[in-house]
């Protein structure tokens, strides 16, 4: 049951990264000089972008299981609610590591997007809270 909790979470996450993906490749591909333009204007970008979308989500699902099944360890190793969320260390991790790849692409993108930001957000809510009560 932990595990398609995960599944569940990691698609959601799937979501949220393909609608917050797609405004961030809006100004990307809408721009109008060529070596500021990844894809050339003669591709169809349905081609490309759907295909894209089907594998984002099956690969935020198989994540999602995978940390379905890394609350089940910790929560059979380390019990003990906290921070609002029915295991203090599962959510404490899902913390870090939300901080840290937020401060990551912080580093890499030389500016705060509200897009990359938010998902920061979205992936510690949906893994770090939705996902423990979703499974208890």
């Amino acid at each position: 049951m932990i595990f398609f909790a995960g599944v569940a979470c990691g698609l959601i996450m799937g979501m949220a990264f393909i609608g917050l993906g797609a405004i961030m490749l809006v100004p990307i591909l809408g721009s109008r000089s060529a070596q500021h333009r990844p894809i050339p204007r003669s591709v169809n970008l349905t081609y490309i972008i759907l295909p894209l979308s089907f594998f984002i989500v099956l690969l935020w699902g198989v994540i999602g299981g995978l940390f379905g099944l890394a609350y089940e360890l910790v929560t059979n190793a380390i019990p003990g609610r906290g921070l609002g969320s029915p295991n203090l260390v599962f959510t404490a991790f899902i913390l870090l590591l939300s901080v840290g790849s937020g401060v990551a692409i912080m580093l890499v993108q030389r500016r705060v997007q509200w897009e990359s930001q938010t998902l920061v957000l979205a992936f510690a809510g949906i893994f770090g809270w939705l996902m423990p009560w979703l499974a208890s």
